[in-house]
């Protein structure tokens, strides 16, 4: 491009030097030559010009999308390792309980019912302590879904799930775990500056979709900052919700936010069992 710029400043310059010597050493040439050399050199520079200023805004928006997908690729890898350290947290802690359990049946066994009762109490409070809770059998929505109500506890935010998800799903792992990642995410981030702050989650599906609602307090007065993390991640689950034949669909009604999502986890015409939610 640069050469490019550099070749047309030198037409124009010769142009320019050669109508200026045809002018003094041959004034008899007609000036209708020497006319056309000047403004065809001049037309030349102006094509080549706005092809410059075309290809440069180009260059600039091929340069704005690969920086989005970098920081899209940046996120979406946090968002995994996020989502793969709550399963093992989530992991560690049934398999401390069910450990604890085997001990407690361990004293049984040999008739120690006091140490057996206080192994118990120990364990049921540490249960409390925790909020070990389930609301889908799915162990990568189950962990998003304790990881971000932890989040809603913390900011006051009263919640509701009602989550239904059927016993076989033939997406990728992380592709329902990271849509309820991102919009339960943008969700406490828009109740933080909300009075009336609650967030109410519903998943269903049929025999080929999953429907996704989401109703949440929402505020006008959302810092720019917040939009700009609220835009990648809506744009992380639609780029989700169009690979997998789906549909998303987002409703601001001002002080509250909804958001419609539909997505195929299945073959048409295929049945399925579903996972009860607690």
């Amino acid at each position: 491009m640069k050469y490019l710029l550099m070749l047309c400043i030198f037409l124009m310059q010769s142009a320019f030097w050669l109508v200026v010597y045809l002018r003094l050493y041959f004034p008899s040439i007609d000036n209708k030559a020497v006319i056309f050399i000047l403004y065809g050199s001049y037309i030349i520079f102006v094509i080549i010009y706005f092809f410059i200023f075309y290809r440069l805004i180009k260059y600039n928006q091929l340069k704005e999308e690969v920086s989005l997908l970098e920081k899209l690729k940046h996120i979406k890898q946090q968002q995994k390792e996020n989502i793969e350290i709550a399963i093992e947290a989530d992991k560690k802690k049934q398999e401390q309980i069910v450990k604890h359990l085997h001990l407690v049946i361990n004293e049984l066994d040999y008739d120690n019912y006091d140490q057996a009762k206080e192994l118990f109490y120990s364990i049921y409070d540490d249960f409390k302590a925790n909020k070990l809770k389930t609301y889908c059998d799915n162990a990568y929505v189950n962990a998003v879904l304790v990881n971000k109500k932890i989040l809603m506890d913390e900011n006051q935010i009263r919640t509701t799930f009602d989550i239904l998800l059927p016993q076989n799903i033939d997406l990728d792992v992380l592709v329902l775990p990271t849509i309820l990642f991102n919009i339960l995410d943008n969700a406490i981030q828009a109740c933080q500056i909300c009075k009336d702050r609650f967030i109410n989650l519903s998943v269903h599906f049929t025999d080929t979709y999953i429907s996704i609602y989401m109703k949440n307090s929402n505020s006008q007065k959302i810092k720019d900052e917040i939009k700009g993390v609220h835009g990648y991640g809506m744009k992380i689950v639609e780029d989700l919700i169009n690979e997998n034949g789906g549909t998303c669909e987002w409703k601001n009604n001002g002080e509250t936010f909804e958001s419609m999502m539909m997505l195929r986890y299945r073959k048409v015409g295929f049945k399925d069992g579903y996972n009860s939610n607690c």
